[in-house]
This record gives structure tokens, C-alpha cells and sequence, in this order.
């Protein structure tokens, strides 16, 4: 195991053998996983649109009670060269985490308009 603060050499080995998911026609959502959870939706922005991507939107999960970070979110981009360009960064170290980075199985979704988590119920 690395150090502590150190970059997981085999994380980003592993993270870059999964192949990406089927894409979904028409879509410019990625999911990126594997997030560190201090990163917020800025950060990942400014990560994305670094690697020369052209952001629509970032939608970072959070907890809903904690409001913590899942350590996962979803992009949209403004289009699909954007997107190729941020598949072909899977497995990038971003914090000493390698990320996950493959097509998302929603077509540009908008946030809150997926299907129902559960809640409180009577």
C-alpha cells in the first residue's frame, strides 16, 4: 500500500483496464467516480474543463442527510468531443485517486429528474 498522500499506482492500473460502458446515442453525460470526497463540484469543473473539455454542467452526489459527498458525480459536456476527451482520461490520478471516467447509461439527464430513492414514507 502507498504511503499516506501517495498515489495508488495499481488503483490507476486497475481504474484504466475497466473498458467504459456502452455509449448511449445522442448523450454528452460522463460519469466520473472514485472522487475524492473533499473534491467539490468546482474542483472537478475546473479538472474537466483543465483536460480542454467544454462543461454544461457538473452534478456532484451528495448524502442527502450529511450533505457529504458520495464520491461520485455525473458531467454533461456541450458536446462530444468534449466527452471523448474526458473517456480518454480514465484512470487520470486527480489527488492521488485514480478516477473513473465512462459514459453515463442516462441521456443528459437533469439533476433531480431520475428515479425515486426512497424518502419518508407513512
Amino acid at each position: 500500500a502507498p504511503a499516506v498522500g501517495e498515489p495508488d499506482a495499481r488503483a490507476a492500473t486497475d481504474a484504466a483496464a475497466r473498458a467504459p460502458a456502452a455509449k448511449v446515442a445522442g448523450s454528452t453525460t460522463a460519469y466520473v467516480g472514485n472522487l475524492g470526497y473533499d473534491l467539490d463540484g468546482d474542483a472537478l469543473r475546473a479538472t474537466l474543463e483543465g483536460w480542454g473539455c467544454r462543461v454544461a454542467r457538473v452534478r456532484l452526489h451528495t448524502d442527502q442527510a450529511s450533505g457529504a459527498s458520495r464520491g461520485f458525480a455525473h458531467a454533461v459536456f456541450a458536446d462530444e468531443p468534449s466527452l471523448e476527451r474526458a473517456i480518454a482520461r480514465n484512470g487520470e490520478l486527480v489527488r492521488g485517486r485514480a478516477i473513473r471516467v465512462g459514459y453515463s447509461d442516462t441521456k443528459n439527464a437533469q439533476p433531480g429528474k431520475g428515479k425515486a430513492k426512497g424518502g419518508q414514507r407513512k
